[in-house]
């Protein structure tokens, strides 16, 4: 992300939007060129603090339907059903592709600590939190706005980690009051 946001020098202005593990990615990427990022947006953004991998499926195992279902249970205000036939091709899915190295390669030392965290306030921020998330539970964006000097937090109701497929307009409210306020 660093190499892109250097690579293209007509751009000198970014605003850096990630969810769960790209929260986590854009915040760092922020910390790393305060000259470019003007600001970062967290959408239950995984990394600020001291949560630990509670909710990860263990990287020394494979992944199960039984797995996925739970996630989906978790990450979601009101999942849908999905057929068995899809659940299958996820997890067949999940065996060849790189997710479990990323999830592997997570370390909670690398974690956003206290004195970094307070780095983000240097530039506008925004948290968003699903009040109904049980991935990046609403309470972990509470404790990072609260060491982010100027961070705002806009918590969505009946809605959990993935507002952008579940919540689209709260998303969209919270994004367009913040984008509105940013010194352009």
């Amino acid at each position: 992300l660093l190499g892109i946001l250097k690579a293209i020098p007509e751009c000198k202005k970014w605003i850096l939007i990630g969810n769960s593990l790209g929260g986590w990615i854009a915040a760092r990427a922020t910390l790393a060129l305060p000259e470019l990022v003007v600001a970062y947006v967290g959408v239950g953004a995984a990394g600020l603090g001291a949560l630990a991998h509670r909710h990860v499926i263990p990287p020394d195992r494979e992944i199960t339907i039984e797995d996925l279902k739970d996630f989906q249970a978790r990450a979601y205000y009101r999942p849908r059903p999905i057929a068995d036939w899809v659940w299958k091709k996820i997890v067949e899915k999940s065996r060849t592709g790189n997710g479990r190295a990323v999830m592997a390669a997570q370390k909670d030392s690398e974690r956003l600590v206290d004195p970094e965290l307070a780095g983000l306030g240097k530039i506008p921020t925004l948290l968003i939190a699903g009040e109904d998330d049980r991935i990046i539970e609403p309470n972990e964006a509470k404790a990072a706005r609260e060491k982010i000097p100027g961070a705002r937090l806009a918590l969505l109701p009946k809605c959990g980690h993935l507002p952008q497929k579940e919540c689209v307009l709260p998303l969209l409210g919270a994004l367009d009051s913040f984008f509105g306020k940013l010194p352009l």
